[in-house]
């Protein structure tokens, strides 16, 4: 009975706080504010891609540039944004060979690690 009544409002507590960041990462890259513009999906080196930034950020709703280590100069908001740098940078340069020609990253282990290092 003393573990129910010491661990009840623990799991409260880490329930409230699995809800609280599940909100932070879906609103996040929704608005250009802190602590909203410092959280995404991926971390990416582009800058081997033309026209992309030189460090660019996936978040729930578009890309953003990465300036003074926060999101910056995002794409207009959207639902449903995708992991498709093909088509958001507009080529295959500066992506790896097997991301870029099946976009089956199954193909080989590492292929995203690539695209984030």
């Amino acid at each position: 009975m003393a573990f129910r009544a010491f661990f009840g409002p623990l799991w409260i507590i880490f329930t409230a706080g699995a809800a609280l960041l599940l909100f932070f990462i879906v609103l996040g890259g929704s608005r250009n504010s802190t602590p909203l513009n410092e959280f995404f999906w991926l971390e990416a080196d582009t800058s081997k891609v033309p026209g992309a930034p030189s460090l660019t950020r996936w978040t729930f709703y578009g890309i953003c540039h990465v300036v003074d280590g926060r999101n910056a100069n995002c794409t207009s908001n959207k639902a449903d944004f995708g992991f498709d740098p093909i088509h958001t940078f507009g080529t295959h340069t500066g992506l790896p060979d097997d991301f870029a020609t099946s976009r089956d990253v199954s193909i080989r282990p590492g292929v995203l690690e690539e695209l984030v290092e």
